[in-house]
């Protein structure tokens, strides 16, 4: 492990200490109760988990900010600039790549990974594994339709009716724009697959590979939303940060109670 990284761990782990330690001790009488429980849970996340919950919640206040954004028209002038910028650069090229990348972020891509994890998983005997998976890539998979029905924003309007690529002609799409469903699924299928990955990994060049894969990949589908003009860059940042704190929520809640749950069947 490097320096850099060996000094963040140590420094999280004495935040962690820290908090733990101020939740069970320093509480009040009254409040003590209900705090050592939230201190007992900290202690059986471990740091990383419990960085990967803070993770979540500080993605749900971006996303809250972002959506705050949109509604005010604060970012429109941003968004349409890039949109417009994107569409004076379309050559066949960037067309061809567009199009795997619709692919890569469609349900269709969502349900292949969960068809092809779970029987990955089952053969494995990794039950938490195959929980998480289903419960992130079936949840996002709801999550998606749920929030683009909330905010009802339309679609951006520059580039037409159609969508003209290597000619073949397609609808352009009519549901709502925010957040992407797109960056959503992607997020959702290639994080929590990288996620289960690393958990069963065990060199380090393998997991730095298969997280540079996932942020690969994701970035990749974000980028073509935007450059086809179906999605606001907001739209696309909105998606990678709600499909963020789905997995990360999702992770944590299942790795929290199958800890907890060998927790108590320690001898005390």
């Amino acid at each position: 492990m490097s320096k850099k990284a060996l000094t963040l761990l140590c420094i999280l782990s004495s935040f962690y200490r820290l908090v733990c330690y101020y939740l069970s001790e320093l509480a009040t009488p009254r409040m003590n109760p209900i705090l050592r429980r939230i201190a007992r849970l900290f202690a059986v996340l471990g740091p990383l988990l419990a960085a990967g919950l803070f993770g979540a919640v500080g993605a749900a206040a971006l996303f809250a900010l972002l959506a705050r954004g949109v509604i005010s028209g604060a970012t429109r002038a941003v968004d349409e600039s890039v949109v417009r910028w994107f569409l004076g650069v379309s050559n066949p090229v960037l067309d061809a790549l567009a199009m795997v990348g619709a692919v890569l972020g469609s349900s269709v891509a969502l349900w292949v990974a969960l068809a092809g994890g779970t029987i990955v998983f089952w053969r494995m005997r990794q039950l938490a594994s195959l929980v998480v998976l289903w419960a992130s890539l079936v949840g996002g998979y709801l999550l998606n339709p749920t929030l683009k029905a909330f905010f009802g924003r339309p679609r951006p309007s520059l580039r037409g009716d159609d969508l003209e690529l290597l000619g073949w002609t397609f609808a352009f799409p009519t549901s709502p724009s925010f957040p992407s469903g797109h960056a959503v699924t992607s997020v959702v299928v290639f994080g929590t697959l990288a996620y289960l990955t690393l958990r069963l990994e065990g060199t380090r060049a393998a997991r730095r590979w298969t997280l540079f894969g996932a942020l690969t990949l994701v970035g990749f589908v974000g980028f073509t939303r935007v450059y086809l003009g179906v999605h606001y860059p907001s739209d696309v940042l909105a998606g990678f940060l709600a499909g963020f704190v789905w997995i990360a929520a999702s992770a944590v809640t299942v790795e929290a109670a199958g800890r907890l749950r060998r927790a108590g069947r320690r001898p005390r």
